[in-house]
This record gives structure tokens, C-alpha cells and sequence, in this order.
């Protein structure tokens, strides 16, 4: 079944509410969809909705019932760094994110903070962009940089994009040294985890003023050895693949290196919490509540007792862990969602996206793919086309980091296949 089918499938899906079993074969799944879905089914999925036609890494994802945004961080074969646009159910590709004058560094992430619905699948938001201000071989030599854009899109004028405002991040040793994904917390403050160190950091409701909330040894990055996974080439086969982390300091074994901390955040409206994973084994995820987060009369690092462990440190299910989601367009939802980023041999040779209850602690299995899911840095979840709908759609990266010479030090030149998915997966909450 080719992508355009199955992105025709998955858009009657969203709109219709149809949705059918887990399974680790997308073409499965779509045909299960079109069968009555019994009590314990769970998710339609991934299926592409949309293509870039370059290949590059896909670091962050955002997106409303129009428009789906990708955030690829390093230079790619023909294609700069930028914020991308699609269309969410034509699957047409639309002009990027218009720069910052002082151009992209390395951006990282894009939060839709908010967003309206305009006639004919149209829509105008606000966007913040996370830009970590570096390289990745310049780590802690500049601020990293959070942009405030206004977006636009009619299909009669097409998408227009403008800065509004660009914030700049407390740098490391007294701030952050290399921020991880960034979440929307209520009020209108935004928490920027720090991947190394591990800490978060909160900001006022202006973004001008950052405090740091919270800091764990239990959440810094560390030292681990190679991966060694299945993905994606060049070629568009799955074949096995290397990856070395950056190397940390001098005398490590070879191939070893530097593996993140907490890699992204996201406030849950169902406990009142930030939740957060962290990437470097054994992993783990956690939670604190948002009033234990924000409290100045307890010291950042003395906020120990408060977190709470949501998923426990388990190698091939909650380690290597980059992105995290909950949807906000349910706000009653116990769900959270993660999504392992290589497919390797503890992970079961698949990529894997679950999720786990917040209050139960059940965990699922949503989906499990290696055809299009492909080293998800994170992920994000879309508003429904329909409101009231009882499904989650949940957007993933395809990261491909594992092609990516910049951040692979196993690889001396770039091998990214084309082109570049815009997957998503759809959930029964």
C-alpha cells in the first residue's frame, strides 16, 4: 500500500473516528480500521500524512487542524536548517518559517501555543521555537534562543510566518547549558529542561525572566556504550547501523559517549504535573507536581522527594527515551505517550511508541514500526478534526539521527533516505 493511500486512510480515520488494532504492520492496521473496533483495540497507525521531499533529520514536531510543522536542526544534502510546513490533510508542502535575522543555529523544537480554526482548512496561531543557539560541537559557547512567531495560512493566500519576539536563555555554568524540548505550563510560563545538568528551568509569563526549578543527578546526561539498531538507509532499506553519542572526555572505551538527561517536558492537565523522561540508561520517567515545581521556598535541589517515578528505569522500554506528549486538547485524558528512539535489540528491534497511565501506571504498547517511524527525537499531539472526538492523534519525528554525522560519531558523512514522513498515529483515549 503506498503513502498516499494510506494518507487518504488516515485522514477518513481522524474524520470519521474510525480506528482499529495495534500492530506492528502499518498496511494491518489501516485494513483492521475499516472493521468494527472492538473493546481493547487501540490505535490506527503510523501513517504518513504528509512528505518533504529532501531527506534530513527531523528533530521537532508541532501542529493544528491545518498545518504540521518539522524542525530539522543540522545542514542536510540540499536543505538548510529551518521549520518546515505541511499541509495536515492536503499533504502539501508549504513554504518554511520565515528565519530570525540572525539566522538558525540549531533549532530543536516548535510548541503551537495557540491557534484558530479559519474557513476551508485554514488556520493563525502562535508558534514558539526553541533554537539552541549552537552547534552541537560549540555546546555552553552561546545562549540558546526561544522565538515567539505568529503564523497565518488561507488556501487562497497561503501561509505567512513573522517574528514577534526572540528571547534569549541564562547561559551555563549559572544557566542552561543545552536546553531540551520545552513545555507550555499554565499562565502563560514556559520550562526549558537543561540535557546535561539535569534541571528545569521556568520562565515568567513574559519569557523574559528564568529561574531554575529543579535540578537531580538522577536526571543528567551520562556516559554509555554504542548502539547498535535497524533503520532506515539511504536506500530506503532497513539495514543495521551504529550510533556513538559524542564523545564526553578523553579515555572512554571506544565508541562510547555522551547520552542526554531529561530530553523533553510536558505539563498534564489530569495530575497537574511536568512530566519527563530521561534519554541516558537506565532511563526512567518522572513526575513532580506543578506546585512543587514552582515552590520558591523549597531550593532546586532539594526537590529530590518530590518527584515521583512514573515509568521505573527499565532498559529497552523507558531508556533512550527522547520525546514525551500528553494530549492538552483532553484535558481529563490519563494518558502520556513516549516514544524509544532506536530500534535496538532490548527494544525488541522495533520502534516503539506507548503509553502509560498516570494515575494506574498501566503501560501499552500504541504502535510499533520500523518502515516509518524512524528514531523519534519527539513527538507531539494534534487537536482533533473534530471536536469532542474521543481519539488521540499523536505526531512523530522521524529522526533518522542515526544518519546524522553531526550527532553520529560512528559516521563521517550524511546517509539520510528521502523522503522525509510526517507520520501519525491514532489513538482511542
Amino acid at each position: 500500500m503506498n503513502r498516499n493511500t494510506h494518507a487518504i486512510l488516515s485522514f477518513l480515520v481522524v474524520a470519521l473516528g474510525v480506528v482499529g488494532c495495534a500492530s506492528s504492520d502499518p498496511e494491518s492496521a489501516t485494513v483492521a480500521s475499516l472493521e468494527a473496533a472492538p473493546d481493547g483495540c487501540l490505535s490506527l497507525g503510523p501513517v504518513t500524512l504528509a512528505e518533504f521531499p529532501q531527506g534530513f533529520q527531523v528533530h521537532g514536531v508541532a501542529g493544528d487542524t491545518a498545518l504540521m510543522f518539522a524542525v530539522q536542526p543540522s545542514d542536510a544534502p540540499g536543505i538548510h536548517p529551518g521549520v518546515h510546513v505541511a499541509h495536515r490533510t492536503l499533504g502539501v508542502v508549504l513554504p518554511d518559517v520565515v528565519a530570525p535575522p540572525e539566522g538558525w543555529a540549531t533549532p530543536l523544537s516548535v510548541l503551537v501555543e495557540n491557534y484558530t480554526r479559519l474557513p476551508l482548512a485554514g488556520s493563525q496561531g502562535t508558534l514558539l521555537v526553541l533554537d539552541a543557539g549552537v552547534t552541537p560541537a560549540n555546546i555552553g559557547m552561546a545562549p540558546a534562543r526561544l522565538y515567539r512567531y505568529s503564523y497565518r495560512y488561507r488556501p487562497s493566500s497561503g501561509l505567512t510566518t513573522s517574528l514577534l519576539e526572540t528571547h534569549l536563555l541564562p547561559l551555563g555554568p549559572s544557566g542552561i547549558i543545552y536546553p531540551g524540548e520545552p513545555a507550555l505550563l499554565p499562565g502563560g510560563r514556559v520550562a526549558v529542561p537543561d540535557t546535561l545538568v539535569g534541571s528545569i528551568w521556568v520562565s515568567d509569563s513574559h519569557l523574559e525572566n528564568w529561574t531554575m526549578a529543579l535540578v537531580d543527578p538522577r536526571l543528567a546526561a551520562n556516559v554509555a556504550p554504542p548502539i547498535s539498531g535497524v533503520g532506515r538507509d539511504a536506500s530506503g532499506h532497513i539495514s543495521p547501523y551504529t550510533y556513538a553519542a559524542p564523545p564526553a572526555v578523553p579515555g572512554l572505551p571506544p565508541g562510547w559517549g555522551l547520552y542526554p538527561g531529561i530530553h523533553s517536558i510536558v505539563y498534564t492537565d489530569r495530575t497537574h504535573e511536568a512530566c519527563f523522561p530521561v534519554t541516558a540508561s537506565p532511563g526512567g520517567i518522572y513526575c513532580i507536581a506543578l506546585s512543587s515545581l514552582l515552590s520558591t521556598s523549597i531550593p532546586p535541589n532539594a526537590k529530590s522527594d518530590a518527584i515521583r517515578v512514573l515509568v521505573p528505569p527499565t532498559p529497552g522500554v523507558s531508556d533512550l527515551t527522547d520525546g514525551v506528549a500528553y494530549d492538552r486538547y483532553a484535558p481529563t485524558s490519563p494518558w502520556l505517550y513516549w516514544q524509544r528512539a532506536p530500534a535496538d535489540t532490548a527494544g525488541g528491534g522495533f520502534n516503539t511508541l506507548r503509553r502509560v497511565h498516570l494515575v494506574t501506571g498501566e503501560i501499552q504498547v500504541v504502535a510499533s514500526d520500523n518502515e516509518i517511524f524512524s528514531w523519534a527525537n519527539e513527538i507531539a499531539i494534534l487537536p482533533p478534526l473534530i471536536d469532542g472526538s474521543p481519539f488521540t492523534t499523536v505526531l512523530s519525528s522521524v529522526g533518522q539521527q542515526y544518519n546524522n554525522p553531526e550527532v553520529n560519531f560512528a559516521i563521517t558523512t550524511p546517509s539520510y533516505f528521502s523522503p522525509s514522513p510526517m507520520p501519525i498515529t491514532v489513538v482511542r483515549r
